[in-house]
């Protein structure tokens, strides 16, 4: 309904749970046609859009880069001419090469254009002589074996440790683009006597919001002893 005027018509599927609803097709079965002109070429679309923080183009040029895998800057920017990201908003090889100048550890660790130096060494190996034995043996560093340790026995030590209660925390960076929600940080905790992680999304990183985050976890683990 809008302004009390019937506009969208459908049915609920029994299987699934999902609205379906048959679009029109032409001005004819437009349930507008009644109150509106809407003749011609042009066809009513019915379309859900969702609005999320807006971000710096840095940001978004660094987040679109992590979503497509990090590949190498040349890569990227050759895909992106190649018409293979028409449908991203924002993305162009420009402003690849402009705002991605210094490449994330992930791109430089998997993604690089040429092998790393030094992988394989041409320099022949030190013949052995005396300036590279051990003082007192006929071994080199890395070939004298480690005594035999001491006999087994079973003997059993043990110490008390009282139950602490302590819980660590930690919060991560920023989020580069917010929830649906509207979070954009997360309290990770870490109970050591349950050996339990637990997240808790926040809003911000502001003294109240790091207090009721707590609370949530606190309250879940006491909630189950």
């Amino acid at each position: 309904m809008f302004d009390n005027r019937v506009v969208l018509t459908g049915h609920r599927d029994n299987t699934t749970g999902m609205w379906q609803v048959q679009l029109p097709t032409n001005s004819a079965t437009n349930p507008l046609q009644a109150t509106e002109d809407l003749s011609g070429p042009n066809i009513l679309q019915h379309a859900a859009h969702a609005a999320v923080a807006a971000e710096s183009m840095p940001e978004r040029i660094a987040f679109l880069h992590a979503c497509s895998g990090s590949p190498a800057v040349s890569s990227f920017c050759t895909a992106i001419d190649a018409g293979y990201y028409t449908t991203w908003p924002d993305l162009t090889s420009a402003r690849v090469r402009q705002h991605l100048k210094e490449p994330p550890t992930t791109m430089v660790q998997g993604h690089l254009d040429q092998h790393r130096r030094n992988l394989r060494s041409t320099k022949k190996k030190p013949k052995a002589n005396q300036a590279y034995l051990l003082p007192g043996t006929d071994k080199r560093p890395g070939e004298l074996q480690p005594e035999s340790p001491e006999e087994r026995c079973n003997h059993i030590y043990v110490e008390c440790q009282p139950i602490s209660g302590q819980i660590y925390s930690n919060q991560p960076g920023q989020f580069l683009v917010a929830s649906t929600s509207g979070h954009r940080y997360l309290m990770v905790a870490y109970d050591y006597d349950s050996n339990a992680i637990l997240a808790e999304p926040m809003t911000s990183c502001t003294g109240p919001a790091l207090l009721a985050a707590y609370k949530c976890v606190h309250q879940t683990l006491t909630s189950r002893g």
